[in-house]
């Protein structure tokens, strides 16, 4: 029983850490708030009944990741779509972003709306790469492997990539 208390102390303390990064990377990758809501809310069910079934988990950021990633492509399955373009994404050692700024600005500047549209207008090479670092928290090196590049090419495009986002974001 008190494992199991626990196990309910260290959940919802991951939920209060990552609940917000969750939606955040569901609405950018399914577009609709309803529909991100519902993902982000089953992500957190279903980490729960794993915990409750006696199961551990060692790092909860990858692991609510990976459940994320197989509802969403759960959710193109039944709507019977394809997924934004994105790559899939397999966190595996999740870390901080590497630059905070940009979401302090994001956040307190841009609507989720204004932030896709800005988004959807960006090359996919930058947009990829600051999808990765901001809203997974990948950092430098996982990105250039993830993406087979070096990481000075990760981070030349999450320089220029930040700035166009920037100036998009302004004028969206």
């Amino acid at each position: 029983m008190q494992d199991l208390a626990k196990k309910e102390r260290d959940f919802l303390a991951a939920y209060d850490e990552y609940a917000r990064l969750v939606y955040r990377h569901v609405r950018l990758r399914v577009g609709r708030t309803e529909d991100a809501e519902d993902i982000t809310a089953q992500t957190f069910m279903k980490t729960w009944e794993y915990l409750s079934l006696g199961k551990h988990i060692l790092r909860m950021k990858p692991f609510l990741f990976r459940v994320v990633n197989n509802l969403i492509i759960d959710w193109y399955r039944a709507k019977n779509t394809t997924p934004l373009p994105l790559e899939e994404i397999e966190d595996e050692n999740a870390v901080q972003a590497v630059d905070a700024r940009l979401d302090d600005i994001l956040d307190a500047r841009t609507s989720v709306e204004a932030l896709e549209r800005a988004l959807n207008l960006l090359e996919p090479a930058y947009r990829d790469v600051l999808v990765l670092a901001h809203v997974e928290g990948q950092s430098v090196r996982e990105i250039a492997k993830k993406l087979s590049v070096s990481e000075n090419v990760v981070y030349v495009r999450m320089h220029r990539g930040r700035k166009k986002l920037l100036e998009l974001v302004q004028g969206v």
